[in-house]
């Protein structure tokens, strides 16, 4: 007999019998068994493996080799006699129980059952799952008293959820007990008849029978009862800012490592969270959580701060709020009106009216953050205002005064108290200051009485006038350099001009001087006429400061391609104006043709002439003539340039012939060089020839339908192109055009193939 053996398995505490259920029953020695009768053979069949021990008082045991046994083997010893009484006992104790529920004898099928002593009045059968709701306490206890046998379906389930525990699980069957092929049966069994586990199905927990033989085929049987550790849950993220919490969740009856023992918890501590639920059977411990606390920023803002509000500026004096910057940190003030920038540790705040600035900062790698506010209050400045007159006779003096009242004074003058004295004219200031320190600025202008300033344009473009005016008031007269007596004079010359200007027995003098810009030159250069189809360009003088033309052009010259009027108005850089205009025509250009014979023959001249009558000619061969005589092939280009300047341009191409050649030269350049039919089977008409571009080809057969094939060839003989290749009909025009896009200028030949009949004839292209 193999035996492995676990002794610690079997030590263990979920092992022993006592409970602190009075509805549990004492197991006594049998707490160690998976598998035990009192009377009966004991067989295993297959690769059993069984955690327990295992044995029969009274039988027969067969197994173990072959199988696994973490275990020990009991057979007719003190230990298996022991442990038949106390089977015998422990099926006294649940048969005896109170019964809590009556059920119906078919169970599984998704059946779930909470805690309770459950009677079943015959034999009873169990099919699919049976769930065992433990309703969250790890200590309830299910009961099932079953009068006759227990037979499972193959591929059944007992299924423990919400904390039930497979050692406060009871079966108490009287009969046979039958577990199908491949199903999992969970709990103590208690069976007064034999005990069968079919091919391949579990048990987890025991089996123990009063009478009856047990069978094994290739089984699993254990008696690790621990019960089943829980899943904790955070509700969220359990790396937290300072000042945070999380919710940790899925205790069903266990203990928190806190000590709660509620379902949930709520922490903003840092630590390691987990849930130990300790039932009859064991502990088990949940997964661990680790709660992460990260610091807050600090936010500082600095203490609340008073400015005041210049009157000059409208804005408050500025002043710097928050501290020094550390990396890693954003930060972000609202508002942001006043601020220098509302993203920075520290700006500057230069808030008009009293405001609470708020600062948010944030630690960038932890997104922790904090707010406070600081608030900035501007006081308004005190009042200022000068009295005191503002006219001074010579020799005189007059007293400024700043309101009374205020806590501080200090004049331009030197002076420090509310008023002063002045002797001269001028502008004075005084800053005054209030309780708090906010202070004023104003000022107050005195001049000899009466005031005596002189307005209107001193500098003016010659041609123009302007007026001059002395301060105006009930009592005033006036004395000006010119004699007038009037308050305004209008003057047109350069000069310095003065008045003396009278009131209330004071006398005060001014002046001022004026000078006269002269007007910018303006005239438009070049001639009246415009040549036909070309374009002239009109300047005006250059070096102003501005030129305005009737067309919309701002630079001195322009371009123009029409007739017409055109105005151009030039300002210098003092801003005088003159305006010149010119009136264009336009010009017809010169006729250009040119005479002469187009073709010759090698050897032989021609003189070509352009038009007659012009200023000037220039052909692109050099000559500046009217007429050339050439006997050079090519094209020949003149340009005439009539009395105006206007020019033309017109081309000639002249051809050389050789002689020996079936082409034949006519005086008509505009004709084909052999436009007649040939006395052959084959009729051919080219038109126009010479040509530059397209010509046309008729050609035809009087006599009968043929056969014919067209061919081009060059001066050197080569093949250029196939024009033609096919049936023509008796007496039927054919029409062929030719195309020279693609063909330099010079003699090619043309073949055409009619049967026996081969006609050679030349055309002439020119570009």
């Amino acid at each position: 007999m193999k035996i492995k053996f676990l002794p610690l398995l079997i030590a263990i505490f979920f092992l022993l019998p006592n409970t602190n259920f009075s509805q549990v029953p004492n197991l006594g020695v049998t707490s160690s068994f998976t598998l035990f009768t009192a009377a009966g053979a004991f067989n295993n069949l297959g690769t059993s493996t069984v955690t327990g021990d295992i044995g029969t008082n009274v039988g027969a045991f067969t197994g173990f080799p072959p199988g696994i046994l973490v275990g020990q083997i009991h057979v007719a010893d003190p230990i298996s006699a022991q442990a038949a009484s106390d089977v015998a006992i422990a099926y006294s104790y649940l048969a005896g129980l109170t019964c809590g529920l009556v059920i119906g004898t078919t169970l599984g099928n998704n059946q779930l059952l909470t805690p309770n002593i459950y009677c079943l009045g015959g034999a009873s059968s169990l099919n699919g799952d049976l769930i065992l709701d433990g309703q969250g306490n790890p200590n309830a206890v299910f009961i099932f008293q079953i009068n006759g046998a227990l037979s499972t379906s193959t591929f059944t389930n007992v299924i423990l959820i919400n904390s039930a525990s497979i050692c406060n699980v009871f079966w108490q069957i009287n009969g046979a007990f039958a577990l199908g092929d491949g199903s999992v049966f969970r709990g103590t069994l208690l069976v007064n008849g034999a005990i069968s586990l079919l091919e391949g199905s579990s048990l987890l927990g025991r089996a123990l029978s009063q009478a009856g033989a047990i069978s094994l085929h290739n089984n699993v049987v254990t008696l690790v009862l621990n019960p089943i550790a829980p899943t904790i849950t955070a509700s969220s993220s359990t790396t937290i800012c300072q000042g945070d919490q999380v919710t940790l969740s899925g205790n069903p009856g266990g203990t928190w490592s806190t000590g709660a023992t509620s379902p949930s918890i709520t922490t903003g501590t840092a630590g390691d969270y987990f849930v130990t639920v300790t039932t009859g059977c064991g502990s088990a411990v949940s997964n661990h959580i680790q709660v992460i606390v990260n610091p807050l920023p600090l936010a500082i803002t600095g203490p609340n701060r008073t400015i005041c509000i210049s009157n000059s500026s409208g804005t408050g004096a500025s002043i710097q709020i928050g501290t020094s910057p550390i990396a890693g940190h954003s930060y972000l003030w609202t508002p942001a009106t006043g601020l220098s920038s509302s993203a920075i540790a520290n700006p500057i705040a230069n808030p008009s009216a009293t405001t609470l600035y708020t600062l948010k900062e944030t630690i960038l790698s932890t997104g922790c953050d904090l707010s406070h506010s600081v608030t900035i209050t501007v006081i308004n400045p005190p009042s200022c205002l000068i009295s005191g007159n503002q006219g001074l006779c010579q020799g005189q003096t007059v007293q400024l005064c700043a309101p009374s009242g205020l806590t501080g004074y200090l004049w331009s003058t030197g002076a420090t108290s509310n008023c002063t004295n002045i002797t001269v004219p001028g502008t004075y200031f005084v800053t005054v200051t209030n309780s708090i320190g906010c202070t004023s600025v104003c000022s107050k202008s005195v001049s000899y009485a009466p005031p005596c300033l002189i307005s209107g344009g001193t500098a003016i473009c010659q041609g123009t006038a302007t007026l001059l005016s002395a301060p105006t008031g009930s009592g005033t007269t006036y004395l000006w350099s010119t004699g007038s007596t009037a308050s305004s004079i209008k003057v047109t010359a350069a000069g310095t001009y003065s008045v003396k200007v009278k009131k209330a027995g004071c006398t005060n003098t001014c002046s001022v001087v004026v000078t006269i810009y002269p007007l910018p030159g303006c005239s438009i250069a070049g001639t009246n006429g415009l040549c036909e189809g070309q374009s002239k360009q009109l300047c005006a003088p250059p070096g102003a400061a501005k030129y305005a033309w009737s067309t919309g052009g701002t630079a001195n010259c322009i371009n123009i391609v029409k007739a017409g009027n055109y105005a151009v108005t030039v300002t210098s850089s003092n801003g005088c104006r003159s305006v010149c205009n010119k009136s264009i025509q336009v010009i017809k250009n010169p006729t250009c043709t040119i005479s002469g014979l187009r073709e010759i023959w090698a050897g032989e001249t021609t003189t070509l002439c352009a038009t007659s009558g012009y200023l000037a000619y220039n052909w692109n061969n050099g000559a500046k003539i009217c007429c050339i005589t050439v006997s050079a092939p090519g094209t020949y280009v003149v340009t005439t340039t009539n009395a105006n300047g206007c020019t033309n341009t017109c081309s000639a191409t002249v051809v050389v012939l050789f002689q020996g050649s079936s082409t034949s030269r006519s005086d008509n350049h505009n004709s084909d060089f052999n436009n007649k039919p040939q006395t052959n089977n084959i009729d051919v008409y080219v038109y126009p020839n010479p040509f530059n571009s397209k010509a046309t080809m008729l050609f035809q057969n009087l006599s009968k339908d043929s056969y014919v094939e067209i061919q081009l060839y060059n001066l050197s003989g080569k093949l250029i192109s196939k024009l033609f290749e096919g049936e023509i009909l008796k007496g039927k025009m054919n029409t062929l055009e030719l195309n020279a896009d693609e063909l330099n200028p010079g003699i090619y030949f043309y073949k055409i193939t009619n049967g026996d009949q081969v006609i050679n004839r030349k055309i002439l292209i020119y570009k």
